[in-house]
C-alpha cells in the first residue's frame, strides 16, 4: 500500500513509514553525461523508518521551505500551524 499526498508518498513498513517526494529531474545522456532536455518524475528519499507524525511534520516543513520567503519566527509558526490544520482537515 502507498499513501499519496500532493507530491509526497508514504510507504508503510511495519509500524513505521518511508517518505518520498516526487520531483522533476532532467534526463542525463549516459554516454555524454549531459542533460538531454527531457524532464521526468523522480522519487527522492526523505526518510526511512519514520513515525507518521514525523512524516507529517517533514511534509509541512518542506512545504514551507519551498516558499523561499523571509519570515519572522512568529510568521513561520503561524504558517506552520495553518498548514498543519489544513493538511489534517484535508485527510479527514
Amino acid at each position: 500500500m502507498k499513501i499519496k499526498y500532493k507530491n509526497y508518498t508514504l510507504e508503510p513498513e511495519g509500524r513505521r513509514f518511508n517518505l518520498y517526494k516526487t520531483v522533476k529531474a532532467n534526463k542525463i545522456d549516459k554516454k555524454t553525461k549531459k542533460p538531454t532536455g527531457e524532464v521526468y518524475d523522480r522519487e527522492e528519499n526523505y526518510g526511512y523508518g519514520m513515525s507518521f507524525d514525523l512524516c507529517i511534520e517533514t511534509i509541512i516543513s518542506d512545504s514551507l521551505c519551498e516558499k523561499n520567503e523571509e519570515l519572522s519566527l512568529r510568521q513561520y509558526i503561524d504558517e506552520y500551524r495553518e498548514l498543519k490544520s489544513s493538511l489534517i482537515e484535508e485527510i479527514k
